[in-house]
């Protein structure tokens, strides 16, 4: 094996910056920001309430490839108001009632139909806490009733293929 000139190395190492807080992943600052949706999830909270998370992609700026979470909790009037709001604005028609997510297809769907929607978010901070807001929906796409059916999967098979 070769001998490494650590010396030679450490100029370059030396004249990096350091940034002041160890992290090199500083928070995201408070702004606007063209996002797409990620990922969604219902999660429940460590005390036990249910939310609906967000991963918001970043698209342009600065902070482009980074992730905004946002988190629509679903346990007063209030807060189910602003879920509505929410997936309204992602063009998906909310549902009428939760209990169609008691079956697992039904909530993939619906989570799967808020996927990959372009959005103008705002991120504010108010203390401890930060908040994100969706302003707008990029795309003009009419609001839709999520997918239903076989989830996008089409039979190919003749009955006669099927080995049993």
């Amino acid at each position: 094996m070769t001998d490494i000139n650590w010396a030679a190395a450490n100029n370059a190492y030396q004249s990096a910056p350091t940034p002041s807080n160890g992290d090199s992943r500083l928070p995201i600052p408070d702004g606007s920001y063209k996002t797409k949706v990620h990922s969604t999830t219902f999660n429940m909270s460590q005390a036990g309430k249910l939310y609906l998370f967000w991963v918001l992609e970043i698209l342009e700026g600065a902070n482009a490839g980074r992730n905004l979470i946002k988190r629509n909790m679903m346990v007063t009037e209030t807060n189910m108001s602003h879920l509505k709001k929410d997936v309204a604005m992602c063009g998906v028609n909310p549902p009428a009632s939760l209990e169609v997510f008691s079956d697992a297809d039904e909530r993939i769907r619906f989570l799967k139909s808020l996927l990959d929607v372009e959005l103008m978010c705002t991120q504010k901070t108010q203390g401890e806490f930060v908040d994100v807001y969706f302003d707008t929906r990029l795309s003009a796409a009419p609001p839709q009733e999520p997918a239903t059916g076989s989830m996008g999967v089409t039979n190919t098979f003749a009955d006669d293929d099927v080995p049993f």
